[in-house]
């Protein structure tokens, strides 16, 4: 499988944020336990496609604005990274960062994409109580499981709200 990783991560290899994948990608894998999770990852791997910084931010900016229109503006929406079962830094956090970029960016040329600037919350336990809808950024989903065990963690804070998931 190495040697396969390697030929499929060769173009990516100037790309910053992509240096050190390999020596990453054995402690990515031990994310999950089974044999069958593992297999998924490593076909889903094969798959994934580098994206620049710039490209997030331009799909940033195409997946966030119909919602923006669907939930009043966002005036009673919070925005947080899915954080990991640890609480570890993950990818996640750096897509809420390129978020938080985009809506600056986007101020300057007065259409800012949030109406306030705690909109966005890294912590689950922060939502406003009169949030009614909670968007997840997440930057990648493997098998889902993280994901399932953050909302099962956390379903408390979720109630009467409408979960998306990005």
């Amino acid at each position: 499988m190495l040697d396969t990783l390697r030929q499929w991560a060769s173009p990516y290899e100037h790309e910053l944020y992509f240096q050190g994948f390999l020596e990453r990608y054995p402690k990515w894998l031990g994310n999950v336990n089974s044999d069958i999770e593992k297999q998924i990852l490593n076909k889903l791997l094969l798959k994934m496609e580098f994206y620049s910084k710039m490209d997030i931010k331009s799909i940033l900016n195409q997946k966030i604005n119909p919602y923006k229109a669907d939930c009043s503006d966002f005036e009673y929406t919070n925005i947080l990274p899915m954080i990991s079962k640890d609480r570890r830094y993950n990818g996640s956090y750096d897509i809420i960062g390129q978020l938080i970029e985009l809506d600056r960016e986007m101020e300057y040329q007065g259409k800012a994409i949030f109406p306030y600037r705690d909109t966005v919350k890294m912590d689950v336990r922060d939502i406003a109580e009169d949030t009614d809808t909670l968007i997840i950024l997440d930057d990648i989903c493997g098998t889902g499981g993280t994901l399932k065990k953050f909302i099962q963690d956390n379903k408390a804070y979720m109630i009467r709200k409408k979960v998306i998931v990005l």
